[in-house]
């Protein structure tokens, strides 16, 4: 049963985590599709170019929250074995 809570409770930890980077993130890519839309609007550089340097930016933000993502995933997934493991035991 303690294994039931201690997982329960790095799973907790591991969402709030997870909503922080999250939140964090967002404001990232809201800064980053703004500055985009100002280099647009001012005529500095081409579509294609601007486009581009965004993909670029993009990258490490999605690589980070694909990561944390697959975190979550993997402990709600053990969390879920624990409970299956102490429902059979009873």
């Amino acid at each position: 049963m303690q294994s039931i809570v201690a997982d329960a409770a790095t799973v907790v930890a591991k969402q709030a985590v997870i909503a922080k980077e999250s939140e964090k993130l967002v404001q990232s890519l809201l800064g980053l599709i703004s500055a985009a839309r100002s280099r647009l609007n001012s005529g500095d550089g081409k579509a294609e170019d601007v486009l581009v340097a965004v993909k670029q930016q993009l990258g490490p933000f999605l690589k980070n929250a694909n990561a944390q993502t697959k975190d979550l995933h993997a402990a709600v997934g053990k969390l879920g074995k624990v409970f299956a493991f102490q429902r059979r035991a009873l």
